[in-house]
């Protein structure tokens, strides 16, 4: 009887694991996409630097409202640590991207 139920549960353990592998081929094609997706999202230092380059010039033309929404737009969070005498800043990437890929024309009028 030992070896039966040791089989069985060899048996079951094989089984879970072929489930396993059919879900995980089944959802990469989904998985594949969305990492293009991100792919597509990644800017370069080149993108970065040329919508920056002005930054001042442009963050001095705008009304407080405005500001408020480009730094909603570029930081997730600010946080200062008082006792460090430190600032951790996160940035949100797809706002930087928005930035780095406004449309042809944009540039030129800021």
């Amino acid at each position: 009887m030992t070896d039966g139920t040791a089989a069985r549960g060899t048996t079951e353990r094989l089984a879970a694991a072929h489930e396993r592998i059919t879900d995980a081929r089944r959802r990469l094609p989904d998985i594949e996409k969305r990492l293009a997706e991100l792919a597509g999202l990644v800017i370069t230092r080149e993108e970065a630097q040329t919508a920056l380059r002005d930054f001042y010039g442009v963050w001095n033309n705008l009304i407080p409202r405005e500001q408020a929404r480009l730094l909603k737009l570029i930081f997730t969070t600010v946080e200062y640590d008082a006792r460090a005498g430190t600032v951790s800043v996160t940035f949100r990437p797809t706002g930087i991207a928005a930035l780095c890929r406004r449309p042809p024309g944009v540039e030129e009028a800021a």
